[in-house]
């Protein structure tokens, strides 16, 4: 992961952007503070997060889920939510504008794929993290927004009858950067559905 983040920056820098690299465990809140410190030294407080983190859990029905692999997935996702957004929330507040966004999947509006209870529960609490923190933190010029992705189009894992299901990774990367922008501001504590139709 690391070797993957180092690469993306060298090509950042080599087009003439700013950017590093900071690694922590998003479910410990001391490593979290001191990533967003670190960002704050280099760049300056903090104004987007981009919270896209999920860990993977093996697709069994709820009767057979532990309670190691339900708080492993379900709480990576949403321990990380919060804590990302807590440290992200204050130096926001410092220039009295911030964006915030999760990324989400279908699975918490479809219920599927069977097996993913603990994955559609974390995503649904993302929806309900976001509103919480648009209710509070609107009229201080901060946004929080859930998009949620379907298929991207080099899943080597789809069925083939998904293909046109699917979005690219350039076209999700172009729907976030417009979300950063600040004449999305009047989008607040809202569900995006960019998954092709997948979940209608």
């Amino acid at each position: 992961m690391r070797r993957d983040a180092t690469q993306l920056v060298a090509t950042i820098v080599a087009s003439g952007g700013r950017a590093s690299v900071g690694v922590a465990d998003i479910t410990e809140v001391n490593q979290v503070k001191k990533c967003f410190e670190e960002v704050r030294s280099t760049f300056g407080p903090t104004t987007i997060l981009l919270h896209c983190a999920a860990a993977r859990g093996n697709h069994v029905g709820i009767a057979n889920t532990s309670e190691e692999e339900w708080s492993r997935v379900a709480f990576t996702a949403l321990d990380g939510a919060f804590l990302t957004s807590q440290a992200a929330l204050g130096q926001m507040l410092e220039r009295s504008r911030g964006r915030i966004i999760f990324v989400s999947g279908p699975a918490s509006h479809l219920g599927q794929p069977a097996g993913s209870t603990h994955g559609a529960v974390s995503k649904a609490g993302l929806e309900g993290l976001a509103r919480a923190i648009a209710q509070e933190y609107g009229p201080l010029g901060v946004t929080a927004n859930v998009v949620t992705f379907g298929m991207f189009d080099d899943d080597q894992s789809r069925e083939p009858d998904m293909a046109r299901r699917s979005i690219s990774r350039p076209e999700a990367a172009s729907l976030i950067l417009d979300m950063c922008r600040l004449s999305f501001a009047a989008i607040n504590g809202a569900t995006i559905m960019a998954d092709s139709g997948l979940t209608v």
